[in-house]
């Protein structure tokens, strides 16, 4: 019984092993996903420098800055979508990993069982080698197969101190991916935090865009207002010359008065005196006024 026993335990101990064996392989087989990852993130970072370059030169080339800008926008969409994706990969794996070690918890677990077990059968195989000093002819054989058994058991406990060793460099690799996924997430969170702060100098620069078309429509404006004011200035002048040539026509006449139609052919006698001299005065009285009229105009 107690060979079929360790039997048994021998077989289940190889399917462990073959398990643990299958957990490695699946180990490395995430350890290269993880790799290609990382090429993954520095290509995203090599890109989000090219970004940067791209909107440090926009300063220099505001003409051309629409189309940039289209351009730009479609590479950030296609980033931000990069970015998702690997972000649900990155928590896909973490998923995994903590399924792993959730996986070699239960097998260390077993292992201890198995341990136990073993010890059961030590104090199984001291009980038999006191029952058997008492039948110390028949039990020569049974001491040779226990002594078999001693070497066999020994092997088994190597076996299980190597895979002890094995567990351990698993946990150790395990702890150093975890490091170098806390890295990736640090260096996707700057780049979260610089893509935020390119977005808003975008923004920045599409007001002071927007400013500076509200200040060309208003020069736009103001150039259309100075030309209307120009054409204003050179009718009011031209009216102005006009007023100057008429008031010095006018000046002339009451200077030198040359109306020949005015004149009329004396019937009768001449006035008196003093009719005269009422007339010169009410002629010189019109003449003041016209006088002054014409310089108020």
């Amino acid at each position: 019984t107690l060979h079929e026993r360790i039997e048994n335990y021998q077989d289940q101990i190889s399917l462990k092993t073959s398990q643990v064996n299958d957990l490695t392989e699946k180990l490395h087989e995430k350890q290269r996903e993880v790799h290609s990852f990382k090429k993954q993130l520095e290509s995203v970072h090599s890109e989000k420098m090219m970004l940067q370059r791209n909107l440090e030169n926009t300063t220099q080339e505001r003409d051309n800055f629409r189309i940039l800008q289209a351009k730009s926008g479609h590479q950030i969409q296609q980033l931000t979508t990069e970015i998702s994706a690997n972000e649900v990969k990155i928590n896909s794996l973490n998923l995994k990993i903590e399924h792993l070690n959730n996986y070699i918890k239960e097998l260390q677990s077993d292992l201890k069982n198995k341990e136990n077990l073993v010890a059961g059968l030590r104090k199984d195989m001291r009980e038999m080698k006191a029952k058997n000093e008492m039948l110390a002819k028949t039990i020569s054989n049974d001491e040779l197969k226990f002594m078999k058994m001693g070497h066999e058991l020994e092997e088994m406990r190597k076996e299980r101190n190597l895979v002890g060793l094995q567990m351990v460099r698993r946990n150790d690799e395990i702890v150093v991916i975890k490091e170098k996924l806390q890295i990736a997430q640090n260096a996707l969170d700057n780049g979260t935090t610089q893509y935020n702060q390119r977005v808003e100098d975008i923004r920045l620069l599409k007001k002071e865009i927007s400013n500076l078309h509200t200040e060309s429509e208003c020069l736009k404006h103001a150039i259309k207002s100075t030309a209307d004011m120009r054409k204003e200035i050179v009718r009011l002048q031209r009216a102005l010359n006009q007023e100057h040539i008429r008031i010095r026509a006018l000046t002339e006449d009451a200077r030198t008065p040359t109306g020949v139609h005015r004149w009329r052919i004396l019937k009768g006698e001449d006035p008196k005196k003093f009719e005269l001299l009422e007339k010169l005065q009410l002629l010189q009285k019109r003449s003041l006024k016209q006088s002054i009229e014409n310089s108020n105009i």
